[in-house]
């Protein structure tokens, strides 16, 4: 049950932002097609923009909210596997988030002599969901990310069962 409650509770968290953004976003600067500006193909003399009706950028948005919700699968599997190691809730929340911040740090951009850790770490590519607003579509790297979460979560998630069926749950 508390693994359940735990992947429920962070799946309203991953979905309940995009959707708050939306309605606000609408509220604010209303309904009307959104134009993005590719800011990997754009330079300072050239902007390369696309423009997006509401319902494909809403489609596109969903995508990348699952995509979003697919990567944190690796650390909700650690931290819950944690969670199986100790009784102090919170230890399963800081590891969790530790090693988000581990795996956003241990980034060739910004420390250059880890580069080859880079593509093993298991949230570094989880900002990929933003390539699903460019035209077209740039998704490399986005498949190989979704195979290292289904790794970490094949490596995690029966050790947290199996260190889970090896406790006494009384204590």
């Amino acid at each position: 049950s508390k693994f359940a409650v735990a992947l429920g509770l962070s799946a309203i968290a991953v979905l309940l932002v995009p959707a708050v953004a939306v309605v606000v976003g609408a509220l604010a600067f209303g309904w009307h097609p959104l134009v993005a500006v590719d800011g990997s193909a754009s330079s300072a003399g050239h902007v390369v923009a696309a423009t997006f009706a509401p319902t494909a950028a809403l489609g596109r948005l969903g995508l990348g909210t699952l995509y979003v919700a697919a990567g944190m699968l690796s650390i909700f599997s650690f931290a819950f596997l944690l969670s199986t190691l100790t009784s102090r809730p919170f230890v399963a929340v800081a590891g969790g988030v530790g090693l988000t911040i581990l795996s956003r740090v241990i980034n060739a951009d910004y420390l250059p002599g880890v580069a080859d850790l880079n593509p093993y770490m298991p949230n570094n590519d989880v900002d990929l969901w933003q390539h699903m607003f460019q035209n077209p579509v740039d998704t490399s790297g986005m498949v190989r990310f979704l195979v290292l979460q289904a790794v970490y979560c094949a490596v995690f998630l029966p050790l947290a069962w199996w260190v889970f069926c090896r406790k006494d749950i009384v204590t």
